[in-house]
């Protein structure tokens, strides 16, 4: 009896804790929840706050919200003006490339709007069609998404989807999922204000580079070049071009350019100022083309057919005056951001006081070496390209040659006939051996009736050869025939007739003065030591 009742009060006990226990297991899953989400909610905030890189902080919450939440179809989507970012998407576990679409009357809008979560445990669809709402995406059977704020705005949308189970969300989820959200928030605001931070310290480096640029560069040509490249390394556009203006012919000529070789128009590419996209750009403060408007193919440069792109055409003006266009294309998107274009139009103005400064410093670098009436390089010029052409080729042992030109009967012209037909006869010269002359070649007037070649890289012969077909011209020349005008020639050879600069001059200048002691209109070249010794007894027999 004893043990009977012994047996049955243990066994009455052991009821009642079994009892105690089931009751009290609701309780201890809520005790391990809290702790699951707590834990949960610690690192999300630890990871965020010591994340800067967006892609990684959406990463970051996925991934802990999916140690307690069904996180297996999941996305985060951003509100960008008129379409709808799905910056991370996760769909059965597999992660989903970005991808972006225009405004609709989708679940997601639907929060957007409302600013509220919304939890559909079951009969997603009847609710879809309670709220007038359209199918966006894969169907599901329970939904739980929250919205995301940043200073009180809904910027976005957090959800979690079920495919395959009803009830997979409950008002904790919610819960959760809204606090989850709020450091999602902070933390994106911080990465946002961080990369803001770093473009803004990236454009003002790329403005620093420019002025340096502006104030180290003299010729438009390096000064253009170097804004490109500078343009395309800190913005990695498509394609960047300047085009400068030419009132003469009333077009734009693209003067630099940098991008990617498939879209390069090629520098001297031409398009009417006041057509196409550049001509509209012109003539206004600046143009942006999303989508359609393509300066590449406007331009007559085979494009790309991508739905997206994006055109932006900012003038360069100084005062009045349009100096030219900055051009920047990119295929892979349709706009540019506020930063971008305030940049660009700082750019645009840095670059015109620069451009005109350039323009300037080479119109007086060009008129300071080129001989006002002829057109043709001066004396000065001519002495410095000497000094260097001797410099290169006493260390490369290669020849260059001088011709100089002494006009016959060029001051009967201007006493009998005047001086405004002795600079008619002076211009006529100078374009004459301009033309006939190699670009290789320096072509300068001497001083008074006197022209002077510098030849690089040619033999005594080949220059005496040019001499014989620049003397013919001048002398069957319609203009200079009529007065009488001929050229007494002297060619001289490095190192042939001298290993000075000096020298070659002198041999040449002595070559001249043959020639025109001869009667003109005639090409001599110095007499060697060893034929002068050879013609001396010649004479003495004579």
């Amino acid at each position: 009896m004893v043990m009977a009742s012994i047996t049955g009060i243990f066994a009455l006990l052991l009821g009642a804790s079994l009892v105690a226990l089931l009751l009290a297991l609701p309780y201890v899953r809520r005790i391990r929840r809290k702790m699951l989400e707590y834990q949960m909610l610690t690192q999300v905030g630890q990871a965020v706050s010591a994340r800067l890189d967006q892609d990684e902080i959406l990463r970051t919450v996925h991934r802990e919200l999916g140690r307690i939440c069904d996180t297996r179809s999941f996305y985060i989507a951003l509100l960008d003006g008129d379409e709808i970012h799905f910056d991370f998407e996760v769909l059965e576990g597999r992660s989903r490339p970005p991808r972006q679409r225009k405004l609709k009357r989708g679940i997601t809008e639907h929060i957007l709007n409302t600013r509220e979560p919304l939890l559909v445990r079951s009969g997603m669809e009847d609710r879809r069609r309670q709220l007038g709402l359209e199918q966006t995406g894969e169907p599901s059977k329970s939904f739980c998404g929250v919205p995301i704020f940043i200073g009180g705005k809904a910027i976005g949308v957090m959800a979690a989807i079920s495919r395959e189970r009803e009830r997979a969300y409950d008002e904790r989820d919610v819960e959760l999922m809204r606090t989850a959200a709020a450091q999602l928030a902070v933390a994106l605001q911080n990465a946002r204000r961080f990369h803001q931070e770093q473009s803004r310290a990236e454009y003002l480096s790329f403005l620093n580079n420019i002025s340096k640029a502006a104030i180290s560069c003299k010729r438009p040509s390096d000064l253009l070049s170097q804004v490109v490249e500078e343009v395309h390394h800190s913005f990695g556009f498509d394609h960047i071009s300047i085009g400068i203006a030419d009132y003469a012919r009333k077009e734009l000529e693209v003067h630099a350019e940098a991008g990617k070789d498939q879209y390069r128009l090629g520098v001297g590419k031409r398009v009417p100022l006041e057509a196409g996209v550049l001509g509209i750009a012109a003539q206004k403060n600046e143009l942006r083309a999303p989508g359609s408007e393509k300066v590449s193919s406007e331009m007559g440069s085979p494009s790309p057919k991508q739905a997206e792109h994006a055109t932006l055409c900012h003038p360069i003006t100084y005062g009045e005056t349009l100096l030219g266009t900055l051009t920047v294309e990119s295929f892979s998107r349709r706009d540019f951001t506020e930063e971008e274009i305030l940049t660009l139009g700082t750019l645009a103005d840095v670059l015109a006081t620069a451009l005109h400064n350039a323009m300037t410093f080479e119109e007086m670098e060009y008129q300071s070496i080129t001989d006002c009436l002829t057109g043709i390089k001066t004396r000065r010029y001519f002495l410095e390209s000497i000094q260097a052409e001797w410099s290169r080729a006493s260390r490369s042992g290669r020849a260059f040659s001088l011709m100089l030109i002494d006009l016959d009967k060029f001051k009967q012209v201007n006493d009998g006939q005047g001086h405004l037909e002795g600079d008619m006869v002076l211009a006529k010269v100078g374009m004459i051996l301009e033309q006939k002359c190699r670009q290789s070649n320096v072509v300068a007037r001497y001083g008074g009736d006197e022209f002077v070649v510098l030849l690089p890289e040619t033999t005594i012969d080949q220059a005496e050869s040019l001499g014989e077909r620049l003397r013919n011209w001048l002398a069957t020349d319609p203009l200079l025939s009529e007065r009488h005008v001929t050229g007494s020639f002297g060619v001289a050879s490095f190192p042939l007739h001298g290993s000075t600069v000096e020298e070659i001059i002198r041999q040449a200048d002595q070559a001249m003065y043959a020639s025109k002691s001869s009667g003109g209109n005639r090409v001599s070249v110095p007499v060697m030591q060893n034929e002068a010794a050879e013609a001396q007894p010649e004479q003495i027999a004579t």
